[in-house]
Formats: C-alpha cells, structure tokens, sequence
C-alpha cells in the first residue's frame, strides 16, 4: 500500500491552519502522516499546534529561513513513499481525494515519479470557479505543487534550492526535465483548494517572482531576447494596476475567461 507524508509549513496563520489540518485528517486514506514545519510563530500558531501534537506524526516549532528552508526541514522529516506540500491556508478537495488517487492500478503498480493533478483557486473561503492547470496535462513549464505529489527518494534527492524566494518548486521541475528525471501521470483531479491570498501570490512581489522565474528560464536553456524582458518590466505592472483596480476576485475572473476564448478559439464551440 502507497503512503503519503502531507508536509505543511506555516508562520502566523491561526486563522487558516485549523481548516488545513482539519482536511489531512479527514481523509479516508490510512497512509498518510503529517508533517508539521512552524516557523515559531506567535499568534497563537505554536500554542494551538502544541495543544494538538498527538494530531501530527511530526511538529516541528522554531525559527527558520524563509519558505523553502521550511519546506525543505519538512522533506527531510518525511517516510512516506510520496511527499505532497499543502501548506497554511490550501486544504484538500475532498476527503477521498487521495484514496481516489492511490487506488488506482496505474498509480498503485507503475508507481511514477510525479503524480500531477490540478488546483482550485479560492478566496476567502469561496471557490473563484477557477482550476489551474485548466486542462489535465497543460500548466505548461510547472506543476501547482500543492496538487503534486512527488516519489520521496527522489525529491529527497532534489530538494529545493533556497536562494530562491518565490518560484524553488518552478525551478525544481525546470531541474527534474534538465536532469531527465521528469516522469509525470497527469490526472484531471482537483486535487487541491488554493488559496490565492498567500504572500507568494501578492502583486506587491510581482516583479520579484518574474525576475526570478526568468532567471530559471535562462538557467536551464530557454535564453532570454527583448520580448521576454519586456514580460518581465510590463507583466508584473500590469498585473499589479488590475489587482488593485479590480480586486483579487475580478482579476482573476478576468484569467480564467481569457483562457476559455483562447479554447474556443483554438477548438471551436462544442456543440
């Protein structure tokens, strides 16, 4: 029988990490064991934890790096034949939503590297009818890590590279491909509720995350002209000018129609 460390990481988040634990232990599946990383926060976060250490396989409370430092500390600590990242705030789909994935022949006798489902992007508590990738198999040069679940000897291997602090899981999978080891089974499973309101997400690091994310992409081979310097200085702008214009909500009601005319477009109506 496949089993699953869930490692969640979290600082300052008593509102958002009861929903999250709540989702792990739900599950109907009895392999899992989770894995909590708790940059000592103090709101109240490390006392909550404490009160409920029995709940947690492992709870870890104390300062660390930065995200990928923690998420990483909580890669170490996991034995499970899969790792999966849900961190503060995201929760899963549904209760079965991992033994829906591990029972499946596929999964359970090919045992493959990656497993990648899809994401559905909430706010304040309320889905925003949202899913990325928005087709099995199409989020393009990354995975939504919170829906991957990913062979533990091998993300052991391949931990994440902290001088990144916004995109290490994008340079992780642009790594994997470098180094042949990205064996991926999409499936069409929203696997995971997202909450878009998370710090990486905020348009105020928006010029952060291009700039690093270009420079993944000129890392491992992609190069880099006058086209995607200008996506780098204008993207994050605009982006940032519609959120606040707009909110979060409509701007990203404004992403997923942009992506449904471009299906229709390309495939035409089904009728």
């Amino acid at each position: 029988m496949l089993s699953l460390s869930v490692v969640t990481i979290c600082y300052n988040c008593l509102e958002e990490l009861p929903g999250t634990v709540g989702s792990v232990r739900g599950q109907t599946y009895d392999e899992i064991e989770h894995v909590v990383i708790d940059g000592d926060s103090d709101d109240g976060t490390s006392e909550w934890l404490a009160e409920r250490e029995e709940w947690f396989d492992v709870l870890v409370s104390e300062q660390d790096d930065g995200r990928y430092h923690a998420m990483n500390k909580g890669l170490e600590r996991a034995t499970g034949d899969y790792v999966l990242f849900l961190n503060a705030g995201d929760e899963f789909r549904t209760d079965s939503v991992i033994e829906d994935l591990f029972t499946r022949p596929e999964i359970r006798e090919n045992r493959p590297n990656i497993i990648s489902g899809r994401i559905e992007l909430t706010i304040d508590g309320e889905s925003l009818n949202f899913t990325r990738p928005w087709r099995s198999g199409k989020e393009g040069p990354g995975l939504p890590h919170p829906a991957t679940l990913v062979d533990r000897e091998l993300h052991q291997q391949y931990s994440f590279d902290e001088q990144f602090t916004y995109v290490a899981d994008y340079e992780l999978w642009a790594r994997l491909r470098d180094e042949r080891a990205y064996d991926v089974h999409y499936v069409s499973d929203v696997i995971t509720l997202f909450n878009v309101e998370g710090a990486s997400n905020s348009p105020d690091v928006a010029f952060a995350r291009y700039l690093e994310r270009a420079f993944v992409d000129y890392k491992y081979g992609h190069g880099f002209d006058s086209t995607d310097a200008a996506i780098l200085f204008l993207a994050p702008i605009a982006r940032q000018m519609l959120s606040l214009l707009l909110g979060q909500r409509r701007f990203i009601a404004i992403l997923r129609y942009r992506r449904l005319a471009k299906r229709l477009l390309r495939n035409g109506p089904k009728l």
